[in-house]
């Protein structure tokens, strides 16, 4: 809210985001989640010791593998005596990944204000 010295008018203006912006951050986030989905199924299918040959997850390590590729030599796996496998660079992706995307979306977000300010109402106050 400005109120002008002069004329002892009361103007409320109104700075709005871009809704272009807002999509794109919306987007931006719903990929990152998918992908981090992928990747949580992944890591859950290795950590179980679920079978490889299963058409599921078959499909969810190729699914995964391109966002892998990054962190493949990162850090080892641990594998336990029953055949579960523990992939540190798993989580590494999946903690890079968010931290990208909330990066991304917190600058698009926070730069996405439009250059014109609109007016929304002008009031004059009366001296009493």
């Amino acid at each position: 809210m400005v109120q002008t010295e002069q004329s002892n008018e009361r103007v409320v203006v109104r700075k709005s985001r871009s809704s272009g912006n807002r999509a794109i951050a919306g987007v931006i986030s719903w990929v990152a989640g998918a992908i981090e989905v992928i990747l949580a199924f992944r890591f859950g299918l290795l950590l179980f010791g679920a079978n490889p040959e299963a058409a599921f997850v078959d499909f969810i390590y190729r699914i995964a593998a391109p966002f892998m590729v990054p962190f493949d030599a990162v850090f080892g796996v641990t594998e336990t005596q029953m055949g579960s496998i523990f992939d540190w660079s798993t989580l590494l992706a999946i903690l890079v990944y968010a931290v990208v995307a909330w990066g991304l979306t917190s600058l698009i977000r926070n730069v996405g204000y439009s250059s014109s300010t609109t007016v929304e109402r002008a009031e004059r106050e009366s001296r009493e």
